[in-house]
């Protein structure tokens, strides 16, 4: 893949100068860690562009939320998290979290966010009443978390540590580590079935996905994947598992019932983000290298249009899509790009903190 052109993207990711490089497996541990170690610096102001609604003050006091749909955004170089009203597409808090902030998820009952900090080792979580941390769990010393997910009653969340090749299984109202279970190398991303059942893990360094049994908490299978699996989606039936296969420029598509690879559809150079429409119907894969959304059908497994975000440098990272909106955070951009999914028209690009990564909204959605 080429390499970035702007300082703060090549501080965020180092290793990713060709997509050939094997050194690109480990984005979700490289990029966190590295950033830990920097000092966070106030987002440099951006211009909105003219379709864009311009965005509140990144240094105004947190605004406590309202019963309207919010995107949350992890921001790895500043160490925050913005948290935007979807009615108005505006910045409505900056809310400080742990060090090098990835994955994000919102639980069921939205009345809490939780945020995997890789850089602090440690866990955040936010209250969206007030828009503030109300409690910071600790990870064994030299872990990694890199994404997180949880289950559909909110009682469990479920967190990869890229470093130390495990799951960390945290009870949601003790806040507390419940179970660790070992998962293949590099573990950089996870999502669950609608029923919560089964957790599916991306394993960049095995080219693998760990199957986890949620009431056991075992893995009871690994699936095949493709070179460097970074992100992965779950059909609401629970039948395919999309994965985005960063170097193999690719997605495999997975069918649960036989755990084999029953398609591979090429895509951009980097795939990174994946995402599914509420309903099913469309899968979601941001690719790094053009920064484009390709959007595939989920019945031919074929890709049906690519969306261009604003190509190369934008670095399109976290994806995630409710019935209303298509969301990516745009890395190189430092932006979040809105996107119909209807028309596949940007609806707006909205200014966050220095180098988004995560994203999710407290609307039903898919992805991350």
């Amino acid at each position: 893949m080429p390499s970035r052109p702007r300082a703060h993207a090549a501080a965020a990711d180092p290793q990713r100068g060709t997509a050939s490089r094997a050194a690109a497996v480990a984005v979700g541990i490289a990029i966190l860690a590295l950033v830990s170690s920097i000092v966070a610096a106030p987002p440099a102001s951006a211009t909105a562009p003219a379709s864009a609604t311009a965005p509140a003050s990144a240094t105004a006091p947190a605004a406590p939320a309202t019963a309207s749909t919010h995107i949350y955004v992890s921001n790895q170089l500043v160490n925050t998290v913005s948290v935007i009203d979807a009615s108005t597409n505006r910045v409505t808090a900056t809310v400080p979290v742990g060090m090098a902030p990835g994955g994000v998820a919102v639980t069921p009952d939205t009345k809490h966010v939780y945020i995997a900090n890789a850089g602090s080792a440690n866990v955040s979580v936010l209250d969206t009443t007030t828009n503030t941390v109300t409690a910071t769990i600790a990870l064994p010393a030299g872990s990694s978390p890199t994404s997180v997910a949880v289950n559909p009653n909110g009682t469990t969340a479920y967190l990869t540590d890229g470093a130390g090749n495990n799951v960390f299984v945290l009870n949601t109202a003790t806040n507390q580590a419940i179970a660790t279970v070992p998962v293949g190398t590099q573990p950089v991303s996870i999502a669950l079935t609608r029923d919560g059942a089964t957790a599916y893990v991306a394993n960049a360094g095995s080219d693998n996905v760990s199957v986890i049994d949620t009431k056991t908490n075992r893995v009871v299978q690994t699936l095949p994947a493709g070179h460097a699996p970074a992100s992965l989606a779950v059909t609401p039936d629970g039948r395919y598992v999309y994965v985005a296969d960063e170097v193999g420029q690719s997605v495999s598509i997975i069918d649960t019932q036989t755990g084999a690879i029953t398609a591979t559809t090429q895509v951009g150079i980097g795939p990174f983000g994946a995402a599914l429409a509420p309903n099913g119907s469309r899968a979601y894969i941001v690719n790094l290298g053009p920064g484009t959304l390709s959007v595939l059908d989920t019945v031919t497994h074929q890709v049906t249009a690519t969306v261009d975000l604003g190509g190369h440098g934008t670095d399109p990272f976290g994806v995630t899509a409710t019935a209303q909106a298509i969301y990516v955070a745009e890395q190189g951009a430092n932006a979040l790009a809105v996107i119909d999914p209807v028309t596949l028209k940007i609806l707006a690009t909205i200014p966050v903190g220095t180098s988004p990564y995560g994203v999710a909204t407290s609307a039903p959605s898919s992805g991350g």
